[in-house]
């Protein structure tokens, strides 16, 4: 509960969604189903993907990193090391907490989608479950990454934000991938959030998720782990 309070404050990673939906929803065209997307809108297949992989990179690389941080930084950590509650406890709780408040998010978000926009659901159902639940393992091992290697919580915050914005832009969430030059459209498909966008909006039109792009959230998952588990320090 007592992660729960301090948690709220960051209400924007929960609220933004919405923001776009209701602003994308209402422009014009954007429901209107195309026979290049298989009968689906844009609205459909870009915006509420779009939607859901945001508030996942928000809560993950800017928020959760930053929290571990200031703990860190405050030594919290090192005085729970002396208490039954171990830090480790703690860092359940945290996990616990934002999984949970994105999973609640996430939720919301498709149904709002559903029941305001009449928004389709994926056709490859069980594959965007699963893809969401890969591009959730890469973006929160990268997070407990950036707490590990952050001695601070303001660097926590620069190191999140430093990944935060060139991913939305390599990985099509702020101009679509087919608009960026060849190269950049590349490596924003292999950075964990375009690989999780990409392979979302493929279960979504159901033209098959790339196992490259599942390839690419298990390699960014193993690498961050493995540089959390010999970096990350409780004080």
């Amino acid at each position: 509960m007592t992660e729960f309070t301090l948690l709220r404050r960051d209400v924007a990673s929960i609220v933004l969604p919405f923001g776009l939906l209701v602003g994308f929803g209402s422009a014009e065209g954007m429901a209107q189903p195309l026979p290049e997307l298989g009968g689906m809108s844009p609205f459909d297949v870009f915006i509420v993907p779009i939607a859901m992989v945001i508030v996942l990179t928000m809560m993950a690389i800017t928020v959760f990193p930053v929290t571990l941080s200031s703990y860190r930084e405050r030594g919290v950590l090192r005085r729970l090391a002396t208490t039954p509650v171990r830090p480790f406890t703690l860092l359940v709780a945290q996990l616990l907490v934002h999984v949970g408040l994105l999973v609640a998010s996430l939720g919301l978000t498709a149904a709002v989608a559903w029941a305001v926009f009449d928004v389709s659901a994926p056709r490859q159902a069980p594959a965007a479950l699963a893809v969401l639940l890969l591009g959730t393992l890469a973006l929160y091992s990268l997070g407990v990454a950036i707490a590990a290697l952050a001695p601070k919580a303001s660097t926590a915050t620069a190191y999140g934000m430093g990944l935060f914005f060139p991913q939305l832009l390599l990985g099509g969430l702020m101009v679509p991938a087919d608009q960026l030059p060849d190269l950049l459209a590349r490596i924003g498909e292999l950075t964990p959030v375009g690989a999780t966008l990409h392979a979302l909006q493929d279960a979504w039109t159901g033209t098959g998720v790339s196992p490259v792009h599942l390839a690419v959230l298990a390699v960014w998952t193993l690498v961050t782990v493995a540089i959390a588990t010999a970096r990350f320090r409780w004080d």
